[in-house]
């Protein structure tokens, strides 16, 4: 279930919701090592905290935000830093890990409206969406190495992430000889029957 799209509100309400439609499956109750769920991703979230704020002091303060029509104004990057720091907030207290989605959610807007912006403007707040984008999805890969989440659905989230997760595509070219040239482990062999089966350039000639 995704979380409800409405900017202005608190971190509390916020975390409640989180809470409520956290999935089981999705976010196991504990594995081999002897931490919590809720202790580990509480950490792992307020480190990602501290390295944003590295780059963005303004991502700090959850008070004051400007909210009309229950949208974040993305022209006003003091309110967005704002906005997503009290979402970040409310994922710390839910210990559920912050996705995109989620943010844009957060902020009252669709997740196509951002991205839209993010491609057509280059500015302080599209700069600091980007940042929380691969901070988010890094943030996710670590509980997926360390077993915290499910797999399938962790995976699932980061070729979604738009940070360039996908799955590998490996292309076998072969002219039609026989396989066992390319398992001889002989390169110039190999390196001559390649070639022999690609088209040869035509250029400069009658």
């Amino acid at each position: 279930m995704e979380m409800r799209r409405e900017a202005g509100r608190t971190a509390d309400d916020m975390s409640e919701e989180l809470i409520r439609t956290r999935s089981r499956k999705m976010y196991p109750a504990s594995n081999e090592s002897n931490v919590s769920r809720e202790d580990y991703f509480q950490s792992l979230i307020h480190d990602s905290i501290e390295t944003v704020q590295a780059s963005f002091p303004e991502f700090c303060r959850e008070e004051g935000i400007t909210v009309r029509a229950g949208k974040v104004n993305l022209s006003d990057f003091d309110a967005v830093a704002k906005a997503a720091f009290r979402f970040v907030s409310a994922c710390e207290k839910a210990s559920r890990p912050p996705t995109f989605s989620l943010l844009c959610a957060s902020l009252g807007l669709s997740r196509q409206r951002v991205y839209e912006v993010m491609r057509t403007r280059r500015d302080r707040t599209t700069e600091f969406l980007s940042v929380l984008q691969t901070v988010f999805a890094g943030l996710m890969e670590t509980a997926l190495l360390d077993r915290r989440v499910s797999e399938a659905g962790a995976i699932f989230g980061l070729k979604n992430s738009g940070q360039g997760y996908a799955d590998r595509t490996e292309l076998f070219v072969d002219n039609g000889l026989r396989a066992d040239v390319y398992e001889s482990g002989d390169p110039e062999e190999i390196a001559r029957r390649y070639l022999s089966g690609m088209a040869q350039p035509t250029e400069g000639k009658e």
